[in-house]
């Protein structure tokens, strides 16, 4: 199912699709086993359901580097981005048909890491964010093809921890919070055990 921009789909399903999204593309992944090679152990685990590679498999401390790469060169297997058979460390940038940028994503082990952005085809910013190992952790924004903003989001681990929605006039329409929600904690201190020098949202 294609992950929807609309301001009503943002805070009920973002959480979720925002990441995955960002991951693999417009659609949100389906997590499958690879039948081209043997899966490794961070395919296990994301195969198993848990949609995250294990902690010890990849050093998640660092920048992505600055080495760019054009989307349409990297594949994608469902676990990640991928370039020349490794996971891809570095930025990918796409492009909309008339060459406008369409998203710059840094990536480290496959996975979006740091400071991620798309914009319309018409040049203006859309969406800014920052991941963690291929998670919303931190605030976000979105903006419509006039610049307004849309919406306003703070996530951690890729989990929304809240939300504000507003109206085409810059007027506030909705405000949430999952800072009380316990499925949202325990996942976000699941996260922080495991990794223990994320940055602190």
């Amino acid at each position: 199912m294609a992950c929807r921009r609309g301001a009503q789909s943002i805070a009920r399903e973002e959480h979720n699709c925002e990441w995955r999204r960002f991951l693999v593309g417009r659609h949100a992944a389906t997590i499958r086993p690879s039948a081209a090679r043997q899966n490794s152990a961070p395919e296990r685990s994301l195969i198993a359901g848990t949609f995250m590679i294990d902690a010890d498999d990849f050093d998640w401390n660092k920048a992505a580097p600055d080495f760019i790469v054009d989307l349409a060169e990297l594949d994608d297997d469902d676990y990640g981005f991928v370039y020349r058979g490794e996971p891809f460390s570095g930025v990918a940038i796409s492009y909309y048909g008339n060459g406008q940028v369409e998203s710059r994503r840094p990536c480290l082990n496959g996975f979006p890491h740091g400071h991620c952005q798309w914009w319309h085809d018409n040049g203006q910013l859309s969406q800014e964010w920052t991941a963690f190992a291929g998670m919303g952790h931190g605030w976000g924004t979105t903006w419509n093809e006039d610049g307004g903003v849309v919406k306003k989001r703070l996530s951690e681990f890729g989990r929304a921890l809240e939300w504000t929605i507003f109206d085409p006039d810059g007027a506030v329409i909705e405000t949430g919070t999952n800072r009380e929600d316990k499925p949202t904690l325990e996942w976000i201190e699941k996260y922080r055990r495991r990794f223990p020098n994320a940055p602190v949202v």
